[in-house]
């Protein structure tokens, strides 16, 4: 194995390129990470000045595995369904959980486990190294690692034979490496653009140190850089542990341009530079006393390149905390009519749609509780629904309100009513349809009909299989779709983005009903039909695309920029002071393509930190 270890990620990449080059004519295949596989394919036909990539291919390590391994890999659960699996193996033991079984069915425990058992495992650690120093803990740690352990064995027991994650799907290819070394005999490997791996990448690695023809990984170091703490370097020390005696160690240093040196080693100072940094006039340091003083100086930039004939989609900025800074951004660039796309993703248990299956469930498990039945009924597709709209919805909680009506009661008609008289005399519009007066219990009549005979579906009393529930689901959805379809129609006229959310939402709904029914064949209740179908959408999110093709772009250490024009760098400075947080703002003019290369490498090196 041949480590390239370099300054910058161009040197690394390049450094990867050449032994390519060498071995243009055989199999070779690339690892990078998932979502930069177009890009770095792209990238290949140009740095090889090649009209394809015959010979060439390039994938992640989870593709790798669906190539070798295949169909003896059980389907792979999403996280989503993963989160479910935990919840059901959670479910099972919770009276033998010593820590947690008090919170083991509290939203989002479910989805925070698997994020722990995932990091745990892509550690390489197993249960019974949890368990093997487990007498030596504090009683509290003692439990919560016993709970853990219980948890992660009886997840795994419950994939075993059926169903695959990520992790295992990596693990399995990493054993059909050992055990069919033939399988990457005939290639040369290639790993670019990744700063840390997992135990199982590590096995998959050491697995073709030994079988392949040869294997290339490119990595950046810090060396003596001021910002070294940035860089990548343990990852070298891994590699080497994965394959002792077997590696290369080849250094591909670049001297780099005035602007790309001031980014290496002032980026991430935290402090401005006591004398000038030579740059080429490409570089500029700011201090802002906040966050809005940072985005006002961007804004006027803005504003001035666009008067002068620029556009708005010359300017790209990354910043450290998207949820942080998304307030100011919408504040100062709406102010000043600056149209911008801010790259974050949705919580899909938001969109109308789905909002509007968790009330129905929430309405019915709760025994059509007041307060669930209030949410229910103000969501947009029941209120498109029935007649009079949002007016009669408006009435109906009124009404519910005014006689103190919960529960049981709704299942009844509603009787109680003000006298004709006193009715005439209320300026309440409760008593109006088509122009008409009428008695104040009319209306709310009407609504609750139409809830009851809307949750029928759902109103199932005992515990049944789970997918008696799914197809409830199902049926409520396909019954909504005239007012989901209009609601639609209504989110275009006021924005193109929120018709963006409500498109992906009926494929992602389809999808996790899918799972549930393929993963889960067990009885249930309506509470832990809720419990499961919650934990799943907990941590799923939207991602959208800008609604326009001329707008400032905003985004952080997951998003893919383009290096085309001037690249702004928000960067909150720590301070023990109690005062506001001083800001440095880097912009870089009119970078070049290896400017913005190094700049992606260096955001993905620090994910998880705090710029």
């Amino acid at each position: 194995m041949k480590i390239i270890t370099s300054n910058s990620s161009r040197g690394a990449y390049r450094g990867v390129l050449k032994h390519l080059k060498a071995n243009i004519g055989d199999s070779n295949i690339v690892i990078a990470p998932d979502r930069f596989t177009a890009s770095v394919e792209r990238g290949l036909i140009s740095s090889l000045n090649i009209e394809s990539t015959f010979g060439i291919e390039v994938m992640s390590f989870t593709r790798l595995a669906d190539r070798l391994v295949g169909k003896d890999i059980k389907k792979c659960l999403t996280p989503e369904g993963s989160v479910m699996l935990i919840g059901k193996v959670i479910a099972e033991n919770r009276d033998r959980l010593q820590y947690y079984g008090k919170v083991a069915l509290a939203d989002g425990f479910a989805s925070e486990l698997y994020a722990a058992l995932t990091a745990i495992r892509n550690s390489g650690i197993t249960t019974e190294m949890l368990r093997a120093n487990i007498d030596s803990m504090s009683p509290s740690l003692k439990a919560k690692t016993s709970d853990i352990a219980l948890i992660y064995d009886g997840y795994l027991e419950a994939l075993s034979g059926r169903h695959s994650d990520s992790s295992t799907r990596l693990y399995a290819l990493a054993e059909f490496i050992e055990s069919h070394p033939e399988s990457v005999a005939g290639a040369h490997f290639y790993c670019t653009d990744i700063y840390e791996f997992s135990a199982p990448e590590l096995a998959i690695i050491s697995g073709l140190a030994k079988n392949a023809m040869s294997l290339t990984i490119g990595v950046t170091s810090g060396y003596d850089n001021p910002n070294r703490r940035i860089y990548p370097d343990r990852v070298i020390a891994k590699l080497k542990a994965a394959c002792p005696d077997r590696v290369q160690i080849e250094c591909n240093d670049e001297e780099l341009a005035p602007p790309v040196q001031a980014i290496s080693t002032q980026l991430f100072s935290y402090r401005p530079p006591k004398c000038g940094v030579e740059n080429g006039g490409k570089v500029e340091l700011r201090c802002a006393n906040d966050r809005y003083e940072e985005v006002l100086a961007l804004a006027l930039d803005v504003v001035e390149r666009v008067r002068n004939g620029g556009r708005y989609k010359d300017f790209e900025v990354f910043v450290s905390d998207i949820a942080d800074y998304a307030a100011e951004m919408k504040a100062v660039f709406s102010r000043y009519d600056i149209p911008f796309f801010i790259d974050k993703k949705e919580m899909f248990s938001e969109q109308t749609r789905v909002r509007y299956i968790l009330d129905a469930i929430a309405c019915v498990r709760s025994g059509f509780r007041r307060r669930e039945v209030i949410d229910f009924v103000k969501n947009p597709l029941f209120a498109y629904s029935v007649d009079g709209g949002e007016e009669s919805v408006f009435l109906f909680e009124n009404y519910l309100l005014k006689y103190n009506i919960d529960r049981s009661r709704l299942f009844a008609e509603f009787t109680l009513k003000e006298d004709d008289n006193r009715a005439k005399r209320s300026s309440n519009r409760a008593f109006l349809k088509n122009g008409n007066t009428v008695a104040e219990n009319e209306i709310p009549n009407i609504v609750r009909v139409a809830l009851i005979e809307t949750l029928a579906p759902l109103n199932i009393k005992n515990e049944c299989k789970i997918l008696d529930f799914v197809t409830a689901v199902r049926n409520l959805l396909e019954r909504s779709d005239k007012a989901w379809n209009a609601h639609v129609e209504k989110l275009t006229e006021l924005s193109a983005y929120y018709q963006k959310c409500a498109e992906q939402v009926d494929r992602k709904l389809d999808a996790i009903l899918n799972e549930i029914e393929s993963v889960l064949d067990l009885d249930v209740d309506i509470a832990k039909f809720e419990s499961i179908f919650k934990a799943m959408l907990k941590t799923l999110k939207i991602a959208l695309v800008p609604t326009s093709l001329d707008c400032v772009f905003v985004g952080d250490y997951d998003s893919r920029f383009m290096g085309a024009g001037d690249i702004y760098i928000f960067s909150v400075r720590p301070t023990t002071s109690s005062r506001a947080r001083r800001a440095a703002v880097v912009c870089l003019r009119q970078t070049t393509r290896s400017i913005s290369r190094s700049l992606d490498s260096t955001s993905r090196q620090t994910k998880g930190r705090s710029l």
